[in-house]
């Protein structure tokens, strides 16, 4: 080999290096952004579970008024009025 050629091949391996050297650290900052992606999609994931528990919580609190509602207007509604009530209203 003659000299030329040694020169283009160091310069070719030089390139090489600095396109590996540039991916490694493409490489670097894509990881970096995937852990920081993976962390916020637990973070929103623990949010909407949170939000879910609480609405079930809202919810079952008002099937249980609604239920006692329910119950008075029933107990009521089969409560015959009382005597006082009609002598006083004639």
């Amino acid at each position: 080999m003659n000299t030329i050629d040694l020169f283009f091949q160091s310069k070719t391996r030089a390139q090489d290096q600095d396109k590996i050297q540039h991916q490694d650290e493409e490489i670097s900052k894509l990881k970096k952004k995937i852990q920081t992606l993976e962390y916020e999609l637990e973070s929103k994931e623990a949010s909407v579970r949170e939000m879910i528990r609480k609405t079930e919580d809202d919810m079952m609190h008002m099937r249980r008024s609604l239920r006692e509602a329910e119950a008075k207007y029933s107990n009521l509604a089969a409560t015959p009025p009382k005597a006082s009530f009609l002598v006083n209203n004639l």
